[in-house]
């Protein structure tokens, strides 16, 4: 049941045939995988700025999208040392406790947040300090190739932000703290820095004309169409919503 593992290797050194695997993954051993899950529990109690009670920090380590995270590294770690039926039960088994879809053959970085567990799906090569909200899609369905993530997967960098039922599909690279913003379609590449976002919503009135609406408030606001981060001539591989 434990396969040979030198078919595993980094974009670097050669393609893979099995997936990504990062530098911090290599000879990834059970401790080693419980200290990055130690790694993105203690990022989110950062992040709500309360570190609470031992009773708080046992209930939010219980919530679905901690323990979707947490099952995912168990499994990844399984997935890496050779043991991958054992690797694709426990995934299938946080699939039906979390409603959340981290295989092993994705590559997670250390620090990871989870919104929403329900409906979000990750695969490709993530860097660090990735942050996700409800209902996220990243993964292939779109075009061929392996740029690093696997055969039309993307690559995601360090500190990157996905709001809300956004997707990012292909193999497109997200760069370093790029910020997708809610119900943004994703297939070019992201430079670096950059901020993906959809026109914003109107409203309809009876016997009026359409308005645009106040933005909504949100912990990763929208920017401006002509904004610099963003240039009007750049889509960044935005399949615009209206």
């Amino acid at each position: 049941m434990n396969d040979n593992n030198d078919k595993y290797d980094t974009r670097d050194e050669g393609p893979a045939t099995e997936g990504p695997v990062a530098d911090f993954e290599r000879d990834m051993s059970l401790r080693r995988a419980l200290a990055l899950s130690r790694c993105d529990f203690e990022r989110a109690l950062t992040l709500m700025a309360d570190r609470g009670t031992l009773a708080k920090r046992i209930f939010w380590w219980l919530l679905p999208q901690v323990q979707a995270v947490f099952w995912y590294r168990i499994s990844r770690w399984l997935y890496l040392t050779g043991w991958r039926s054992s690797a694709q039960i426990v995934h299938l088994a946080c699939v039906y406790l979390t409603s959340a879809e981290l295989p092993p053959v994705a590559s997670i970085g250390p620090g990871c947040i989870l919104g929403h567990a329900a409906g979000t799906r990750l695969v490709g090569r993530f860097g660090e300090r990735l942050t996700v909200y409800a209902d996220v899609c990243v993964g292939g369905g779109i075009g061929e190739g392996d740029i690093g993530g696997g055969d039309g997967l993307p690559v995601v960098g360090d500190d990157v932000t996905i709001g809300a039922k956004a997707m990012v599909l292909g193999a497109v690279r997200v760069g370093n703290g790029a910020r997708i913003g809610p119900a943004a379609v994703v297939t070019r590449d992201v430079p670096a820095g950059a901020t993906v976002f959809i026109a914003p919503p109107r409203m309809m009135t009876a016997g009026a004309p359409a308005v645009h609406s106040a933005p909504v408030a949100s912990p990763m606001p929208a920017s401006a169409p002509h904004s610099a981060e963003v240039p009007a001539e750049t889509e960044i591989g935005l399949d615009r919503v209206a």
